[in-house]
């Protein structure tokens, strides 16, 4: 859409050339999607309920807390106008890990000091990652039974945190249950964005095809309408109650009580304490470069007529950058990470439907991202969210987890890989970044997998379809002659 700069067949989206970085304007080097602009404008349930973190270990109601979620959102612009292709969002599998590791400090100065210096600490690791060059050799260095290992620890991790977080709740009579409207989210999220028979439906029917460009949304809605209906949520009352739109009207108290320049620089000891968890959080971090690497290599294999560059290096400055700012100004709990796997996911599916559906991948992701940031910004859209940020951040959980377990197991061709790549998942779902890890080094070390044996694999595997296809071939042939035959004798008898 729109007069932007076209670019040929085959090449890169047009650009400004800024060493490293490739500036983008929308509008002027890209497109403009209208789904990704609706699906951004109803998908603001996922990211406002990042501020349920800042409430709960820090203390801050609602009303302050979101403007967390609206500086956050702000700086995600920073990726697709700097050159990288993706959606980006926090170290999801992490959230867990960091909150548990802050409720180790005392609430108040304390805490703070060691969000602070985990934030930063993650950041210069990003930075010195992505300047040496590093970031990108790791993604090719690590084997593929590490790299599928930690693809599958991400999506288990993010399908036991939909499951056991956001999926259960309190009755009205005190007792618990299990959202339903969770799970029908899901199924009908799923059908629509990875379903090989609702994509053959869709061809043929305008109706699906038109629910189906909206991915998330139509299993939101779904999940939403069953909240309200079964399970007894209140839907919003007076959305204008807190005014029109969301300010930094109060960033004054945030800056006097969160930020470095007000409660000061952390101590010694804290910033020697946080650095396994940064090392942790980067670790798992690493799985969203594989993911995104993946993804953007079976987009531009799916397509041929646009050239994506995806460098591991400029994401890694970019989450730099991002983390350095909110680390000093307003430190948030989420880590800045490189990906939304769910926002980033249904982008690539419907560009991967052709030109005339997505001309490039930057023309889905700058409307999805600024009108998602404009929902934010305009109050009343934030409170009719509010009641449902439990079935945003269960959506996204659930997409990341099916796209990651989904990849995971393609990079794992042979059995020896596939078994080192779950052992690493569940050491990493169930002991952490560190032990995953090692646990991931150390099988890889014990069992290995040459290149001779993968050849092997893929002959022996060739020889078992062609038996099977022989053998189905020779019990078709028999079961048509035993038809000829029973046919005959019936003719006979007449």
């Amino acid at each position: 859409m729109g007069t932007h700069i076209k670019r040929e067949y085959g090449a890169e989206q047009p650009y400004i050339p800024a060493g490293i970085f490739k500036i983008r304007i929308p509008g002027i080097h890209t497109g403009w999607e209208l789904t990704e602009s609706i699906q951004g404008a109803l998908m603001v349930a996922t990211p406002i309920s990042a501020a349920t973190f800042v409430m709960n270990l820090f203390g801050f109601p609602f009303e302050i807390a979101v403007m967390w979620v609206l500086f956050n959102n702000i700086m995600y612009v920073m990726h697709p106008l700097l050159g990288d292709p993706v959606f980006p969002g926090w170290i999801t599998p992490g959230m867990a890990l960091v909150s548990a590791f802050l409720m180790t400090y005392p609430e108040g100065t304390e805490r703070i000091h060691a969000l602070i210096a985990l934030q930063l600490v993650v950041g210069i690791i990003f930075l010195v990652f992505g300047i040496t060059g590093f970031a990108s050799k790791l993604v090719t260095i690590i084997p593929p039974s590490m790299r599928g290992g930690i693809l599958l620890g991400a999506g288990i991790s993010s399908m036991v945190t939909c499951l056991t977080k956001q999926m259960i709740y309190t009755k009205a009579d005190g007792t618990e249950g299990t959202r339903v409207s969770l799970l029908v989210g899901m199924a009908v999220t799923i059908l629509f964005m990875y379903s090989l028979k609702m994509a053959k439906a869709k061809k043929d029917n305008k109706v699906l095809m038109g629910m189906g460009r909206f991915g998330l949304i139509v299993g939101l809605g779904v999940a939403y309408l069953i909240a309200v209906l079964a399970e007894g949520l209140e839907p919003p009352g007076n959305l204008l109650k807190d005014g029109w739109f969301t300010t930094f009207s109060n960033y004054g108290i945030v800056f006097r009580e969160m930020s470095i320049f007000g409660v000061g620089v952390p101590p010694a000891t804290t910033w020697i304490a946080v650095i396994p968890m940064a090392f942790t959080e980067y670790i798992i971090a690493f799985g969203d470069f594989v993911y995104s690497q993946v993804l953007m290599g079976e987009s531009v294999e799916e397509r041929g007529d646009e050239f994506i560059d995806y460098n591991p290096n400029r994401s890694n400055i970019i989450c730099a950058i991002r983390n350095f700012i909110m680390g000093t100004l307003i430190p948030y709990p989420p880590i800045l990470g490189p990906l939304w796997g769910a926002g980033v996911t249904s982008v690539a599916e419907r560009y991967k439907h052709g030109r005339q559906e997505m001309d490039s991948i930057f023309d889905g992701l700058f409307p999805y991202i600024l009108i998602m940031t404009a929902g934010i910004i305009i109050r009343p859209v934030v409170n009719i969210f509010q009641p449902v940020l439990f079935l945003g951040m269960g959506l996204s959980y659930a997409v990341q987890g099916f796209a990651s377990l989904y990849i995971a197991m393609e990079m794992l061709p042979s059995k020896e890989e596939r078994a080192c790549g779950g052992m690493m998942a569940i050491f990493l779902f169930q002991k952490g970044a560190t032990w995953g890890l090692a646990s991931g080094i150390i099988l890889h070390l014990l069992v290995g997998v040459t290149e001779e044996r993968k050849a092997e694999e893929k002959a022996a595997a060739a020889r078992d379809a062609a038996i099977l296809e022989e053998g189905l071939r020779k019990s078709a042939e028999a079961q048509k002659r035993y038809k000829e035959q029973q046919a005959a004798r019936k003719a006979a008898k007449r």
